[in-house]
């Protein structure tokens, strides 16, 4: 059985056209077990989608909080982060698809264990890749629709 992993941290309306790959996962692996990653704010519009086995959250509201109050370390954000993607990063993919193209998906698409990743990546040097023509295409073009484009990685606490 194949393990697909679709990294979907964009917008509801994202999370929804993704359907399509699903189902056309479905289609093509129909004994596999399909699971996306998705903030805990989306999560209600993914558990409508047909072919879904697992929903992964990752709490954004949470960590975005602690980040943002002086009174509490990073590490604390951090450590939620690493709470929420415990068991993906445990697990074995056979493909991870990064859907959303942006700085937190390609960042957590290289810390999984996968046969094949597709889409947006941060590369050994620090800089964005992508593996085919439609990753780029996804990122870099449809990237003035809302969402932010995988960029070079930057210092937030210099």
């Amino acid at each position: 059985m194949n393990n697909i992993l679709i990294l979907n941290l964009g917008t509801s309306k994202d999370i929804l056209m993704s359907s399509y790959l699903i189902s056309s996962f479905k289609e093509e692996y129909p004994h596999s077990n399909i699971s996306m990653v998705t903030y805990k704010e989306h999560a209600h519009v993914a558990e409508v989608i047909n072919g879904l086995n697992t929903i992964y959250t990752i709490d954004s509201d949470y960590i975005q909080s602690i980040t943002n109050n002086p009174l509490y370390s990073d590490a604390f954000a951090i450590n939620r982060f690493a709470a929420d993607i415990e068991e993906i990063a445990a697990t074995s993919w056979h493909k991870v698809i990064n859907y959303s193209n942006d700085n937190a998906s390609a960042y957590l698409i290289n810390t999984l264990t996968t046969e094949a990743k597709i889409g947006a990546y941060i590369n050994s040097s620090g800089m964005p890749q992508t593996t085919d023509k439609w990753s780029t295409y996804q990122n870099f073009v449809m990237s003035n629709m809302d969402r932010l484009l995988v960029s070079i990685p930057a210092v937030r606490n210099p």
